[in-house]
């Protein structure tokens, strides 16, 4: 039987989170159990869900706003025959670098009726903004997400009195983690099913069943995210971003960053320095 599953966030390529303005009919309204290492922030904008969030069931009708915290897991069943949300999923390591114990924080709306008006609002203009295109919407976006995590920071923050409830493998959770810094380097599915005594097909197995994705697929994508962020923050020569990013060459990036973005890493930079505001 198949657990939980964990999701990989695709992330934006010019702020650091996956945006989803949803309208959900039909089959799409269900969003089974599963967790993920972005903060997710919903906007609930029409009909109404039963949310499950670390085994506790509420009901949220429209407008409404919700947070889930990283690593937990959530599941959403519709009471309505449409849902329209607004849902932004904030990178886990952009955050961790703005808040070196975030690993030691949570963030609970809960009592918090004024912040979570002041959410409302930031969700619904970056849900306008990405509707409408306006110039620069990106860097809007970026500032908006700023802003909302000031006010989660300042004005939501608890301690995390229990560990994250994921109920994914351990064996996969430690091989997620490990990933995120020897991504660089060459790595290789057998390494990780030696660590923990199983067999490469069973690994591979339950890589698939417990991220949704082979080995191979999970870590050229996060290498490729790891690019794009250097493409986006430094001058660096495009060899030497494939090399830092764990590809043998130049080519091999080229070929992953227009698969996953649909543009040369060329093109993107491009793009990223013409929305840069001129001094």
């Amino acid at each position: 039987m198949s657990g939980p599953n964990y999701e990989r966030v695709r992330l934006n390529a010019r702020f650091p989170a996956m945006l989803l303005l949803q309208n959900l009919t039909g089959q799409a309204r269900t969003i089974p159990l599963h967790w993920h290492r972005s903060l997710e922030l919903d906007l609930l904008t029409a009909g109404s869900l039963d949310v499950t969030v670390a085994g506790q069931t509420t009901t949220l009708t429209a407008p409404a706003v919700l947070v889930i915290n990283t690593a937990t897991l959530h599941a959403m069943t519709p009471n309505t025959a449409r849902i329209q949300a607004i849902t932004l999923l904030i990178s886990y390591d952009f955050i961790k670098q703005a808040l070196p114990d975030y690993d030691d924080l949570a963030f609970d709306l809960q009592g918090r009726s004024a912040t979570a008006a002041r959410l409302k609002t930031c969700l619904a203009q970056i849900g306008e903004w990405y509707r409408q295109r306006p110039n620069g919407y990106q860097l809007l976006i970026g500032e908006q997400i700023d802003h909302i995590l000031y006010l989660l920071t300042t004005q939501a923050v608890v301690p995390r009195t229990i560990q994250p409830t994921t109920q994914c493998d351990y064996r996969i959770q430690a091989t997620l983690t490990s990933l995120d810094s020897d991504y660089q380097f060459p790595v290789s599915m057998r390494r990780y099913a030696d660590r923990y005594h199983l067999t490469l097909p069973y690994f591979s197995r339950l890589f698939h069943r417990e991220t949704g994705q082979s080995f191979r697929e999970y870590l050229l994508n996060l290498r490729v995210e790891m690019a794009q962020k250097q493409l986006s923050q430094t001058s660096m020569k495009i060899i030497d971003i494939a090399l830092a990013n764990g590809f043998g060459s130049a080519q091999r990036l080229i070929a992953a960053f227009e698969k996953l973005y649909g543009l040369s890493p060329t093109r993107y930079r491009r793009q990223e320095r013409a929305l840069r505001p001129t001094s």
